[in-house]
């Protein structure tokens, strides 16, 4: 049984619904596509989720953590995990512990390396 079949079946429904959404976001950090992760089907989780969420917040959520997984993957490449679970949290009423926060050693880094392709995609844009 893999991690979707098991989030799906699993008998506690916030839990169930949690690992459905850490495979989401690990599959995002293993370069799968982002349609692939949308045609899962999310577990429903009655009680433990905020009452005005709704399933698209399920694709805002994986647009968020790829922008993470992008930006930080050569300096800080775990930071998606901290996005990830504060997204998660953010979600239900029950606190749990975060994931370490990135250094700020590894996020200077982050945004050092993001301005330096920013410029490369820029040159290359302007050359043609």
């Amino acid at each position: 049984m893999n991690s979707i079949d098991s989030a799906l079946s699993d008998p506690d429904a916030w839990r169930g619904f949690r690992s459905y959404l850490e495979t989401a976001f690990e599959m995002q950090a293993e370069n799968c596509a982002f349609t692939d992760i949308l045609t899962m089907s999310a577990p429903e989780a009655p009680g433990r989720l905020r009452p005005d969420f709704v399933h698209q917040d399920v694709a805002l959520l994986l647009l968020a953590t790829a922008g993470v997984i992008n930006a930080a993957r050569e300096s800080a490449p775990e930071a998606w995990r901290r996005v990830a679970a504060i997204s998660i949290e953010a979600l239900q009423s029950q606190r749990e512990q975060l994931p370490p926060a990135p250094s700020t050693q590894q996020l200077y880094r982050t945004f050092a390396l993001e301005r330096v392709q920013s410029r490369k995609t820029e040159s290359h844009s302007n050359s043609h």
